[in-house]
């Protein structure tokens, strides 16, 4: 069985696929992530998780994080405006009388 050398496996795990519209990052840069405050008897870190590695970030503060990282708190920011979008929507047209 073949085994591959050190810098082809590196080599493989830096490997990135992205949608044409999004920017190709290196693994390892680091970019700003803020994420914004919560209520008071909220958990004050947000927990972000990508391909088995965790992240525990402090609320209300700027973070340095890998990029993929903050394109997927992103990501669930977009998805839990869309939820709450659609769960208003089912709300109104539940209330309606038929």
């Amino acid at each position: 069985m073949a085994t591959k050398t050190n810098n082809e496996q590196v080599a493989l795990e830096n490997e990135q696929v992205t949608p044409e519209n999004e920017q190709v990052t290196p693994a390892d840069e680091k970019v700003d992530l803020y994420i914004e405050p919560g209520y008071t008897n909220d958990d004050p870190n947000e927990y972000i998780g990508v391909n088995g590695k965790n992240f525990v970030l402090p609320k209300g503060k700027t973070s340095k994080v890998p990029a993929y990282v903050k394109a997927e708190y992103e990501r669930a920011k977009r998805a839990k405006a869309i939820q709450r979008e659609n769960s208003d929507k089912l709300h109104e047209k539940a209330n309606q009388p038929i």
